[in-house]
């Protein structure tokens, strides 16, 4: 009766032992699962590409100083040139833009000019280290030829994007323009997003 016992209970433990292992390996699987499946959700949220973003960014020709500690990236070949549209990139010291815009207040002009110059002439790789860089975007669906140069139409989307440390850009807010009286609702919301990126 003892082996008896001995043998069911070594039994017991060795199908218990196969079934915790069979969850193991299960709830492995399904991690990965997951894993690789919101990676790919990530990635299937951006229309664009950080080459698409690059190509645009690392010409820093038009780089000007603006209030807030900001830089104000416009560059005139947009939209036509790029596979993404109309795009205006802010960016700003990783140290803050309050701290920044002391430092710079305190600035001669010619120091000014002397710091932007520096920028210009930085790699992408290191103005992205220095900077944070937020991208307002409107695709090029919604961008028409008009006598005066490409301009949206009445209704469109503007799309704020940030890159974060790991250079990977994301899109973190967007505001639609379903009617032409909602360009001013637009431009309220672009300017309430970015005092609330600098603050």
């Amino acid at each position: 009766m003892l082996r008896f016992c001995i043998f069911f209970f070594t039994l017991v433990l060795l199908l218990s032992c196969k079934k915790a292992s069979n969850n193991l390996e299960l709830s492995t699987v399904n991690k990965k699962d997951s894993t690789i499946t919101k990676v790919k959700t990530e990635t299937e949220k951006l229309k664009y590409s950080k080459e698409d973003f690059d190509f645009i960014l690392k010409d820093k020709e038009d780089i000007n100083w603006h209030p807030k500690g900001l830089l104000v990236m416009k560059s005139d070949y947009l939209p036509n040139y790029n596979d993404i549209g109309n795009i205006l990139f802010y960016t700003f010291s990783k140290l803050g833009a309050l701290k920044w815009q002391e430092k710079m207040d305190d600035y001669s002009e010619e120091e000014t000019e002397v710091e932007l110059e520096r920028i210009k002439n930085l790699s992408l790789d290191a103005f992205k280290k220095e900077f944070e860089i937020y991208a307002f975007v409107i695709d090029k669906q919604y961008i028409k030829d008009t006598p005066e140069g490409p301009y949206q139409k009445e209704t469109y989307v503007k799309e704020l994007y940030h890159c974060n440390d790991k250079d990977i850009w994301r899109k973190i807010d967007s505001f639609e323009v379903k009617k032409e009286d909602n360009f001013l609702k637009e431009r309220e919301w672009s300017k309430r997003k970015l005092a609330e990126l600098v603050n």
